[in-house]
């Protein structure tokens, strides 16, 4: 029992460490349409997947892509 409070202990640790480095957000796909004439997109195919990272920073949403 001792040897798994050990490890409770040194897991917690370790999560406060991190924790300064986590970004509280969401994980989104974009599938976006251009606008091109003629473009597989006009017909629904939609470009993508893009990924972004969605956060709030002052009461308003950011995304950032991921490349």
């Amino acid at each position: 029992m001792k040897r798994l409070e050990q490890k409770k202990a040194a897991l917690l640790r370790e999560i406060e460490r991190c924790a300064g480095l986590m970004l509280q957000g969401s994980l989104v796909t974009l599938y976006r349409k251009c606008g091109k004439k003629g473009c597989r997109c006009e017909r629904g195919e939609k470009h993508g997947p893009a990924y972004c990272l969605s956060y709030k920073e002052g009461g308003v949403t950011q995304m950032v892509y991921i490349p």
